[in-house]
């Protein structure tokens, strides 16, 4: 089962946080295979990422009980510097699988992903539709209680398409799916309940019939009359004929170019201005980098102990790799944390309206003192 409870996903932007989806309590149960639909834009890989436990919500909580897969489609998460076999072997070990079934699992992935020699190559050299066989391959290698597909059937060739619907037809007869796709008769045929999303709501709803009609009712296509455009060829009574044998031929009409016009043309529309965040954006905003600087500070302090404690060992010590890279860790926590004193700076500044002034020499607000820079060996 799923559950999410007062969850919520937003992204910052310019004009303000632009909200996937907030405030929604919800159970998917297991016995179900649920299709996600809705426009372009709407956040439905999103959600995935969110069910799959690659992102975090940014508002409430999400309870996963059971085996989830990772989310498949067009862009699947496979590490390009390492092969196919070596990346199906380690996508067993991270889910609990023994060496005896990894070894099975990956003749087995060979043989479903039927990319050839490729599959002991590094997976950079792969197209897109052969990054989407094995990763397509790996998880039906695997068992789970939910999988998640992503447009799984909108790349690759004809083959691939009718061994990925027959494979998922097979899998259902033990297992469950939360499919996104913009098939609509896809979806109506494989999927029980469905999932709206759009315009910042998600709804839930048991029959798929109720979701489509939902759909077509909140994003349906309206459609246009279009004029019909005059052809370019004259009829058959205005077509000019060769004259007759004996008669003048008239010199055809010249028609004087239109005069520009003295003023310019004005647009139909004037432009609109985008709307203004309002200030409490820019305090929640600055509430969030806050506790981010506060969070480097203190890692960057954690390691200054450290690196004390390392240089008090002896004269060895200073100059051997820990050291070395304690210091490197140190540097860069430290410009993270100035970072984000700039950015606070920043935000503060816009929400009281105070235009953007050149940094003075002197210290900064929010800088960070002098008891957090790095110890020196005496």
């Amino acid at each position: 089962m799923i559950e999410l409870i007062k969850a919520g996903k937003y992204y910052p932007t310019e004009l303000g946080r632009h909200f996937v989806f907030r405030d929604v309590s919800l159970k998917l149960p297991l016995n179900a295979n649920i299709g996600v639909i809705g426009p372009n834009g709407a956040g439905k890989s999103t959600l995935l990422r969110l069910l799959a436990g690659g992102d975090i919500p940014s508002e409430g909580q999400i309870v996963r009980t059971g085996r989830i897969s990772w989310p498949l489609g067009l862009t699947p998460g496979l590490q390009a510097t390492l092969t196919g076999a070596e990346n199906a072997r380690f996508a067993g070990r991270i889910y609990g699988m023994s060496s005896a079934e990894i070894r099975s699992a990956i003749e087995k992935i060979r043989e479903i992903a039927g990319i050839g020699k490729f599959f002991d190559l590094a997976v950079r050299t792969y197209s897109s539709g052969m990054r989407q066989r094995l990763s397509f391959a790996i998880s039906m290698s695997m068992d789970f209680d939910y999988y998640l597909f992503d447009e799984i059937s909108a790349g690759g060739d004809l083959n691939f398409k009718m061994k990925a619907k027959a494979m998922i037809k097979q899998r259902l007869k033990t297992s469950n799916f939360i499919m996104v796709t913009h098939d609509l008769r896809e979806v109506q045929s494989l999927c029980q309940s469905a999932i709206l999303m759009g315009k910042g709501q998600l709804l839930y709803f048991e029959d798929m019939r109720d979701g489509l009609q939902a759909y077509r009712e909140l994003f349906g296509a309206t459609k246009k009359v279009i004029a019909p455009v005059a052809s370019a060829t004259p009829p058959a009574a205005a077509r000019t004929t060769a004259p007759a044998p004996g008669t003048a031929r008239l010199a055809p009409r010249r028609v004087k170019p239109q005069q520009a016009a003295s003023k310019p043309l004005q647009p139909l529309h004037k432009p609109r201005k985008p709307p203004q965040r309002q200030r409490m954006d820019f305090e929640a905003d600055i509430v969030q980098a806050r506790q981010q600087a506060e969070a480097q500070i203190r890692m960057l302090r954690k390691f200054q102990r450290q690196l004390k404690l390392a240089l008090a060992a002896g004269s060895k010590a200073r100059n051997s790799p820990e050291v070395q890279a304690l210091r490197a860790t140190i540097q860069k926590t430290r410009q993270r944390a100035e970072r984000q004193n700039i950015r606070i700076n920043n935000l503060q500044r816009r929400a009281t309206g105070i235009p953007r002034k050149q940094a003075s020499p002197g210290k900064t607000p929010g800088t960070l003192t002098a008891k957090n820079q790095e110890p020196t060996s005496t």
